[in-house]
């Protein structure tokens, strides 16, 4: 499911125009299942490597706790961030916000932060569910000739 969502989201920062970057938020699947946050960023062209990654950092850190805000029952959320091409030279960030000792100075930390940056303000929820194992078939006796082999 994971990787479906983050092949989704690149093929969607790729097809936006516009945009300079993409969020997508993976619901925790039990309550003590971490939430992800991956955040594709384009290249900015106009700055350099080292200023995009600083860039993209910030953007990812910042939707960490509006994450919360939108599912307060989350206690961790796991967050990465990523260029839309796929280099050898490539980069990834990653982030983890602990929400155990989540207090109301927090809340409003990041009732700012989305105000300021408008992050994850209009969000689209969409419903998946990706099997864990493909479907197995049986392709006769197995070569010990005892049982069926998959």
């Amino acid at each position: 499911m994971l990787a479906t969502a983050i092949l989704g989201l690149v093929k969607r920062a790729r097809r936006s125009s516009s945009r300079k970057f993409e969020v997508r938020v993976i619901e925790a699947a039990r309550t003590d299942d971490p939430h992800y946050v991956f955040v594709v960023v384009k290249d900015l062209g106009d700055v350099s490597y080292e200023r995009y990654r600083e860039r993209r950092r910030a953007l990812l850190q910042a939707s960490l706790p509006v994450v919360k805000l939108m599912k307060p029952g989350a206690i961790d959320i796991v967050g990465v961030a990523f260029g839309e091409g796929v280099a050898a030279d490539g980069s990834e960030d990653l982030m983890h916000l602990g929400c155990r000792d989540w207090a109301q100075a927090n809340e409003d930390h990041a009732v700012e932060i989305q105000r300021k940056t408008g992050i994850l303000s209009s969000v689209k929820r969409f419903l998946g569910n990706t099997p864990e194992y493909r479907d197995v078939r049986l392709t006769g006796p197995g070569r010990c000739g005892g049982g069926d082999q998959f």
